[in-house]
């Protein structure tokens, strides 16, 4: 029985509750769990991150919207997949062993999450609520890197087709240029961000007054920021001994992510 199942979960071609669930879990959800991110691409207190992970989110978001809009196409263009498959197996490969790697990491917690609230559901406690559905979402990479995985596979098959039947040196040219791809221009935006917000990062810590205000008024459009994009500015802040520096630094602090940084490095129980 066990067999069977897997064996009808790599035929070539999907069925349509496996469609659903590739849809579901290969695009929608890896969506709400990037835009729902408590922790892993998001800055904690005074800049902190996850793994360091949160220095990396423009990369990280960038990588996995491409991966998701590959799959789109690839789900939703059915003529096209024998054609297809020596552009996107390497980046389904990429995509399942990435999402598997970030699954495993967020699997221990989410599961403990989970096992925390569930016997306190019924006392319809919003917060409880909250954390369950945080705990849900830390199992979304596990499904993710199924989906992914399994489109690999299938576009590993479609190689040998009448239609996607190419020569091995090209059909693996074809995969290389496309990973390269699609690591690349993340790695570009990712750079070229990450320049903009250490230069005027920078003009915060070390310039005056007017030039400060000047390069805070710049990182307010940084969109894609979160609190880990300034941890230059609290670690400054926490070095200094210059009261009017601190000062500076702390109001900058607060101007760009909305807390204070006396509070952030005491904690909430202090």
């Amino acid at each position: 029985m066990l067999r069977t199942f897997w064996v009808k979960q790599f035929k070539p071609s999907p069925t349509k509750a496996q469609k659903t669930f590739d849809v579901t879990f290969g695009i929608v959800m890896p969506v709400v769990c990037l835009l729902a991110d408590p922790a892993v691409f998001t800055g904690g207190r005074a800049g902190s991150s996850l793994l360091g992970a949160a220095h990396w989110r423009v990369f990280a978001h960038t990588l996995i919207a491409l991966g998701c809009l590959i799959l789109a196409v690839w789900l939703a263009r059915e003529p096209w997949r024998n054609r297809m498959s020596q552009w996107v197996f390497g980046p389904f490969l990429l995509g399942g062993l990435l999402a598997l790697c970030i699954g495993l990491i967020l699997l221990f917690p989410a599961l403990l999450l989970i096992s925390v609230t569930i016997p306190r559901i019924f006392r319809l406690d919003g917060v409880i609520f909250v954390i369950l559905a945080y705990g849900v979402l830390g199992l979304i990479p596990i499904f993710a890197a199924f989906s992914f995985l399994r489109n690999a596979a299938r576009a590993f098959q479609a190689r040998k087709s009448p239609y996607g039947n190419t020569s091995a040196t090209i059909w693996i040219a074809g995969n290389v240029i496309t990973v390269m791809a699609i690591m690349g221009v993340p790695y570009f935006f990712q750079q070229q961000t990450s320049a903009f917000v250490e230069r005027n990062v920078q003009v915060v810590i070390n310039g005056d007054t007017a030039s400060a205000q000047g390069a805070i008024a710049e990182l307010k459009r940084a969109f894609w920021c979160t609190s880990a994009c300034y941890e230059a500015i609290a670690r400054a802040y926490r070095d200094t001994e210059f009261d009017i520096q601190k000062a500076q630094l702390r109001a900058a602090y607060q101007a760009l992510v909305g807390r204070d940084l006396e509070l952030e490095f005491r904690g909430p129980s202090d």
